[in-house]
């Protein structure tokens, strides 16, 4: 059984690198990421070379392949790197560069206004 999110399926090949496919089967993003999930708000997360990044609905890099860690976070993403936590916003604009050892998940974008005013103190 194949689950779609989007519109868009995630898929392996024999080599086990992973891609999308639409509703017809035809591969809409190439096979090429190591690992990927699927699809929300018409982002994706993707391992690729033991990095993770982010891509759009057509397989164009948000942000790049550079990080240890991603994980959604509301409309934000969080973001690890060299045992630092940070966040990106999905447009994958750097709101916090990573510099905090542990973090929470914000969710709410009142939250993270208070970090910034807490940090700003």
């Amino acid at each position: 059984m194949l689950i779609f999110t989007e519109n868009k399926c995630a898929v392996a090949n024999e080599n086990g690198k992973y891609g999308f496919i639409d509703r017809s089967g035809k591969i809409i993003i190439d096979y090429q990421f190591d690992f990927i999930k699927p699809f929300n708000n018409n982002k994706s997360i993707v391992e690729f070379g033991e990095k993770y990044g982010i891509i759009d609905s057509k397989g164009k890099y948000i942000l790049n392949p550079q990080y240890s860690s991603i994980l959604e976070d509301g409309n934000m993403f969080l973001i690890g790197q060299d045992n630092k936590r940070g966040w990106v916003d999905n447009t994958g604009k750097i709101i916090i560069n990573p510099q905090f050892e542990e973090a929470s998940f914000l969710k709410q974008p009142v939250n993270l206004w208070r970090l910034l005013i807490e940090k700003e103190k």
